[in-house]
Order: structure tokens, then C-alpha cells, then sequence
């Protein structure tokens, strides 16, 4: 091969390179990938009040508030502000917090944020006061549990503790750990 077709070739194959870098260089860039976030609701509602019904067609429990939505592939409900009511014969139990959530099937009620649970049946001198950061109902067994601190206020006395099992129905509350309490005897 002679040297000018030598020279020729190395010209070529440098143009190639630098053409190739350039084109590398001018490329569309691809950009962050599209931000997908979680879906829209299937609907909202505002101002509602929903009851729900247990297999055999009795309340299992009614929620009311100012925003509703619906998710639409787990069918699960977020809640703000709930005001929730349990009719657990022979007792009545209401509940507030500030953010909410109902499973698809509406067995589980979470409660998050300021929660407040009370026996609404009792004598106005007898009732029964729960305050924790976050509780779960479970309407059909009539049960309540938390891993979270959890304040019990009744008729003379206060209970703290951690980690909570109630059977609202019987009215019975276990505090799991770290159970303080103070109780003040009846004046006569």
C-alpha cells in the first residue's frame, strides 16, 4: 500500500471518529423518566357520610367527614378528618382523628393522627377515653390495637402505655408495655 493511500485511509478513519464523537455529543437527551405517582382516585367525595353493612346486613360502623377518595385498583378509602361511630352492643363507640383509612373489604379502619376513641354508651361520669397517634378498628370482631403510646382516661384515673388490645364489645383494654397509672379514690 503506498503512502498516500496510508495517509488517505488514517484521514478517513480520524474523520469517522471525530463524526462519530459528534453525533455521541448531539444526541436527544432521554431525560429523567416519566414521574409516575400514584393514580387519581376513581372518585371524591366532599361532606359525606357513609355507613357500612356487615355480611348479614347490620351496621358495621359509619364514618362521616369532609373528604373522601376512593382508590381506584385497591378499592381502599382515605379519609380526612373522620368522625367514626362502632355500634358494639351493648356499647356505642365513637372516634376522631385527623387522617383515615378503610380497607377494601372494610374490615380494617386505621386511624392516624390525634385519635380519640370513646364509649359513648356509658354514663356521662363512667366513660372511657383512648387518645394515641395511631389506632386500628376492627369493626367486625369489635377489637381496637395499637403499637403506639396510648392514653386511657376514666372515671379517677389515668393509664399510659404502650401497645393496646381492646375488646370493645366486653369493654376490656390490655396496655401491652411500659404501663404507668394513677388512680384517684372516690370522695365520700
Amino acid at each position: 500500500m503506498s503512502r498516500g493511500r496510508l495517509a488517505a485511509l488514517l484521514v478517513l478513519a480520524g474523520l469517522a471518529a471525530v463524526t462519530s464523537w459528534l453525533v455521541w455529543q448531539l444526541r436527544a437527551d432521554e431525560g429523567p423518566p416519566e414521574l409516575v405517582g400514584p393514580p387519581r382516585s376513581d372518585y371524591q367525595l366532599e361532606d359525606y357520610e357513609l355507613i357500612a353493612f356487615d355480611e348479614q346486613g347490620a351496621e358495621s360502623f359509619w364514618v362521616r367527614g369532609p373528604r373522601l377518595a376512593r382508590h381506584p385498583e385497591l378499592g381502599t378509602l382515605e379519609l380526612e378528618q373522620p368522625r367514626l361511630g362502632m355500634p358494639a352492643p351493648p356499647r356505642q363507640w365513637r372516634s376522631r382523628a385527623d387522617r383515615g383509612w378503610v380497607s377494601a373489604d372494610a374490615d380494617r379502619i386505621r386511624l392516624l393522627g390525634a385519635v380519640e376513641l370513646q364509649d359513648e354508651a356509658a354514663p356521662a361520669g363512667t366513660r372511657v377515653r383512648m387518645t394515641t397517634e395511631a389506632l386500628d378498628l376492627l369493626p367486625r370482631e369489635n377489637r381496637a390495637e395499637t403499637g403506639h403510646a396510648v392514653t386511657i382516661e376514666g372515671p379517677g384515673s389515668i393509664l399510659r402505655g404502650r401497645g393496646l388490645l381492646a375488646d370493645l364489645s366486653q369493654r376490656r383494654v390490655q396496655l401491652l408495655s411500659e404501663v404507668t397509672g394513677r388512680h384517684e379514690p372516690a370522695r365520700r
